[in-house]
C-alpha cells in the first residue's frame, strides 16, 4: 500500500510540475496579492519556538495509543517520534499557514486534525486575538498538545478532545460563521467531502477553506476534484501540498494551478 501511494504522489506530483505556474500569470489582483503575501512569504513565518518543539517530538520515544486517523495509520501503540515524522506539516507548510492567517485575518480558525499541536501553534502565531479550534481524536495526543500550548502561552487555542463527526457540529453552532478552516484531520473522500458541506453552510466570501495532502490518495484527489466543482467555490488554488478554496462570490469562478 506504502509503494503504491509513493508512485500515486509522484504521478500527480510530476503533472503539477508541468501544470503550474507563478506570480507572474496571475491577473487576478486579489489573488497575486494573497500569493506574494502567504507563498512567496512564508520562510519569513518559521518560528525557532515552535521548531524547537518539532526536535524535541522527533526525538520523543514515549508510546501512546493510537487509533486509524483516517491516512493510512493503524491502531495499536506507536512512538511519539514516529507519528510526529509521518503526520505534522513542514516548517515551511506551517509557517504558510501562519502567513494565511496574518495576511487574511480570519474572525476565527478551525483545524481538523491537531496531532501534537506544531501546527496550531502556527495557526495561532499570527494574531493572539484570533479564536483557534482545534479538532484531535486521540485523547492522549489532544492532552500533550495542549499541554505544549500552555508552555507557549497560546491561550486562545481552544482544544477539543473527541470524535470530529461529533466535535465539529458543536463547534460550528457556536459560530455565526466561519474564517479559516484547515482540513488535515482525514484524508478519506466521505469524511472530507462531510466535513466541507457542513462547514461550507457557515461560510462567507472572506471564508478560505485549506486541505492538506490533497493528493495523498485517488480517495482525496476524487474529494478536492468535486469540492473544486461546487457552485459555491469561486476561487479554487492547487499547491500540490496544499489546496485552497475561497467562495469569493463578486468574480468568475477560477482555477489555478501555482508553484509552492
Amino acid at each position: 500500500m506504502g509503494s503504491f501511494r509513493f508512485l500515486f504522489q509522484l504521478k500527480f506530483y510530476i503533472l503539477h510540475l508541468f501544470k503550474r505556474k507563478d506570480e507572474h500569470s496571475l491577473h487576478s489582483p486579489f489573488l497575486f496579492d494573497f500569493y506574494l503575501h502567504t507563498v512567496k512569504s512564508k520562510s519569513s513565518f518559521i518560528s525557532e519556538k515552535f521548531e524547537q518543539e518539532r526536535i524535541k517530538l522527533l526525538k520523543n520515544k514515549d508510546t501512546v495509543s493510537v487509533n486509524d486517523f483516517g491516512a493510512g495509520s493503524v491502531s495499536g501503540s506507536k512512538q511519539v517520534c514516529h507519528i510526529a515524522k509521518y503526520s505534522l506539516a513542514t516548517a515551511e507548510q506551517a509557517a504558510f499557514l501562519a502567513a494565511i492567517v496574518y495576511y487574511l485575518k480570519p474572525q476565527n480558525i478551525i483545524e481538523l486534525g491537531t496531532s501534537f499541536g506544531v501546527t496550531t501553534s502556527y495557526l495561532a502565531s499570527s494574531n493572539e486575538e484570533i479564536p483557534v479550534y482545534t479538532l484531535e481524536g486521540n485523547e492522549e495526543i489532544g492532552l500533550r498538545a495542549k499541554t505544549m500550548f500552555s508552555r507557549l502561552g497560546l491561550s486562545q487555542i481552544h482544544t477539543v478532545v473527541g470524535e470530529i463527526d461529533d466535535k465539529l457540529p458543536e463547534v460550528l453552532e457556536k459560530m455565526p460563521s466561519v474564517g479559516l478552516v484547515f482540513f488535515d484531520g482525514n484524508h478519506k473522500y466521505e469524511p472530507t467531502m462531510r466535513y466541507f458541506f457542513q462547514c461550507m453552510e457557515k461560510s462567507n466570501r472572506q471564508t478560505v477553506f485549506v486541505f492538506h495532502d490533497i493528493y495523498w490518495s485517488g480517495e482525496m484527489a476524487k474529494a478536492w476534484k468535486e469540492i473544486c466543482s461546487q457552485a459555491t467555490v469561486m476561487l479554487s488554488v492547487d499547491l500540490y501540498y496544499f489546496g485552497l478554496v475561497f467562495f469569493r462570490n463578486n468574480q468568475p469562478k477560477q482555477h489555478f494551478v501555482l508553484k509552492f
